[in-house]
């Protein structure tokens, strides 16, 4: 796959940068955190989210996107409360 991959940017003229998709990835976890922890909703588009991100490398996009994903996912939020555990009384 990543030879398919590589083939596919050598084609059309670019060079593939995997080495951007983990600080990609952390910096969309690291924005929807922010996000999130400051009560606000992540924008709809991810994928034009990633691309205002300031970074050009599809492997970059693709890891922000990715990473705030999994933030969301993650379901992390400030105002949840945790849930008491049932007290049984022993005999």
């Amino acid at each position: 796959m990543l030879a398919a991959h590589n083939e596919f940017w050598s084609n059309n003229g670019h060079t593939p940068e995997h080495g951007t998709f983990f600080p990609g990835f952390e910096a969309g976890w690291n924005a929807a955190i922010e996000k999130l922890q400051a009560g606000e909703e992540l924008p709809g588009d991810l994928e034009q989210w990633a691309k205002d991100s300031g970074s050009h490398h599809w492997e970059f996009e693709h890891g922000f996107r990715q990473g705030a994903e999994a933030a969301r996912g993650a379901g992390h939020h400030e105002d949840e409360q945790p849930q008491e555990e049932e007290q049984h009384d022993e005999e």
